[in-house]
């Protein structure tokens, strides 16, 4: 509806009015941008006439045309949208809303160029978003307006415009609530068990400080703190830089995965192919799927990944037992069980004949694919035989750990994710119906800018708190252990980022 009011004194005056007033930073996983208090308690003369206008005369005629039973009820605020400002796709479903609309107070210059359209887009049979039908561009004194339903889906494309700010009026009008079809729910992502790798592959790219049992011991002390960690140059330098390289050179057909109110990702699920830069990534993405970095995972978080971990209520007497005070005394005493669950190098999926004491049951060998096996032995410190016949001393932080503890059935999700202009993921997204460890590691962002997006935000559900963010970090695998009511989002990525773009690999493991 062009030329939406009469009158250009009174729209010049409560533009004149709107920009006196306080409008606040809303931001989340779904928006940026500035918004004013509600109408109703504004107090100037030009806000209290438009709210007025909008509960009376354009609530009756709407009910009119559309032929509704309206309540005596409009929710109705200002927004200014600036330079790299979004609002995603959503369907504004909510309690008894049922009419929105929206007056656009813009320069009269603006342009398509300018950004901030009102795009709607079509559903599919399960009412999810799928492309855009219509894109309207925001027109100085144009009101747009549409009934909310399961398939009013709509987003605000992100502003261009450096010189001119989005301002526009708009709310809802409600109704009494109607009957809502159930909303589809996806199908969760794929559970994978471990692979199994050559013991090689843990060593030539994992740092070697990592497969160290104290400071996987000191990892797991600081994690159970917080839930978290940040783990720096978790890869060797020179195998990080390969990999960067490779999904710089790949040409891998990234696809953009929605659907687009939950998310739009550039992901490739095929990286098994024989070229020597998907060669690359296929093996960093086997190794952190490998039963090696499951046992490692354990090792650093106390989780249970492996079998050679003990289940939690065997470990019971030994959490009685701990004092906080011994943290201090944890490079001094690190084969005390509580530090650690399984302070060992990882095992390897290779199978060879290695000699060990052979008053140890068998059940108790564990191959660990360096000329050595560990086993259940009651001194810390043992003389062992190397396969070559050479003797090693060595310390056994916690060898009666490794005892088979029974079946694990501990399974991970992933994905190879590429994120550049217009690439986010909400906050439903993926939700979890169990806890679980998330996994997340970058390549190529060592240039990115926090500002434009692109992080990683983890909050509780139904709440507004943020518990956490993570920015992407050249070689620094992030480790997150997520309740079931803990949700994270990616940041939608403006178009500030220009043609830049970074890669990670996203993993969620399950005990």
């Amino acid at each position: 509806m062009n030329n939406f009011v009469m009158g250009e004194k009174f729209i010049q005056q409560l533009i004149s009015d709107l920009s006196n007033i306080e409008f606040f930073q809303k931001s989340n996983d779904l928006y940026k941008f500035k918004q004013s208090n509600d109408f109703k308690i504004l107090k100037q003369k030009s806000t209290k006439v438009v709210r007025e206008f909008f509960l009376n005369e354009f609530r009756r005629w709407i009910s009119e045309v559309t032929n509704m039973e309206l309540l005596s009820v409009v929710d109705l605020t200002s927004s200014k949208y600036s330079s790299s400002d979004v609002l995603l796709c959503h369907d504004d479903e909510l309690d008894s809303r049922r009419i929105a609309f929206v007056w656009y107070l813009v320069d009269p210059s603006w342009s398509q160029s300018d950004g901030g359209e009102l795009q709607l887009f079509n559903s599919d049979g399960n009412m999810e978003p799928t492309d855009v039908s219509l894109s309207l561009t925001p027109a100085y004194n144009k009101l747009v307006w549409f009934e909310v339903s399961e398939y009013s889906h709509h987003q605000v494309s992100e502003v261009l415009s450096e010189r001119n700010c989005r301002l526009s009026v708009h709310g809802w009008l409600h109704s009494k609530p109607l009957p809502r079809v159930a909303r589809f729910i996806e199908a969760p992502p794929a559970l994978y068990s471990h692979c199994e790798v050559q013991e090689d592959l843990v060593r030539e790219w994992i740092s070697p400080q990592y497969l160290d049992a104290v400071v996987q011991a000191e990892v797991r002390l600081n994690f159970e703190k917080t839930s978290e960690i940040q783990l720096p140059n978790f890869f060797i330098p020179v195998k990080y830089k390969l990999i960067c390289e490779a999904f710089k050179r790949a040409d891998l057909p990234w696809y953009l995965k929605g659907p687009v109110n939950k998310r739009k990702i550039g992901e490739e699920d095929d990286v098994d192919a024989k070229n020597e830069e998907l060669h690359l990534i296929s093996a960093c993405l086997r190794l952190l799927r490998s039963e090696a970095f499951f046992l490692i995972l354990s090792n650093m978080t106390g989780l249970r990944f492996h079998r050679f971990v003990p289940k939690s209520n065997e470990n019971a007497s030994d959490d009685d037992d701990y004092d906080e005070t011994d943290d201090e005394n944890i490079n001094n005493d690190i084969s005390d069980e509580k530090y650690c669950a399984n302070a060992v190098e990882p095992p390897s999926s290779a199978s060879s004949s290695m000699a060990c004491p052979e008053n140890v049951p068998r059940k108790h060998k564990f191959e660990c694919g360096d000329g050595m096996e560990y086993c259940e032995v009651e001194t810390k410190k043992q003389k062992v035989h190397s396969s070559e016949g050479k003797e090693d001393d060595r310390v056994f932080e916690s060898c009666n750990e490794l005892i088979d503890h029974g079946s694990c059935d501990a399974k991970c999700s992933f994905s190879v994710r590429k994120w550049g202009h217009g690439c986010y993921a909400t906050a439903n997204n993926h939700i979890l119906d169990n806890e679980a460890l998330d996994a997340l590691i970058a390549f190529n962002c060592d240039d990115w800018n926090y500002e434009h997006g692109g992080f990683t935000t983890y909050i509780s559900k139904d709440e507004d708190e943020e518990l956490l963010t993570i920015e992407p970090k050249e070689n620094s695998l992030n480790l997150v252990y997520r309740e079931k009511d803990t949700m994270n989002f990616v940041k939608y990525i403006d178009s500030r980022s220009t043609n830049n773009a970074f890669f990670d690999i996203s993993l969620t493991y399950f005990e």
